[in-house]
């Protein structure tokens, strides 16, 4: 199987949502326990959201019962980008 590879920087305000309502955790945190690497405190739906995102960004029509199929091993989460998350957060608190 190809590996699945989540570019954060692609994610939406929808998917970070998906992955709260499907998980219960919040994104960030479900987020930075792959891109660290760790397993640890893992729970399996928030495997198989972050599965689910990086296969829709390969190919919309992919399901969450395919996500649910996959291999631990075929997911690969890239960090954000440290420029856009900076200017995000700055947006974020000037008001306009």
């Amino acid at each position: 199987m190809k590996a699945l590879t989540l570019d954060q920087d692609k994610l939406t305000a929808g998917d970070l949502e998906t992955i709260e309502e499907y998980t219960g955790v919040p994104a960030g945190t479900t987020l930075h326990k792959f891109a660290s690497g760790t397993t640890e405190g893992l729970l399996a739906k928030e495997f198989v959201a972050v599965l689910f995102l990086a296969g829709r960004q390969a190919d919309p029509n992919f399901t969450l019962e395919q996500a649910k199929e996959t291999p631990f091993s075929a997911i690969e989460v890239s960090a954000p980008n440290p420029t856009r998350a900076a200017k995000a957060a700055s947006a974020k608190r000037s008001p306009r």
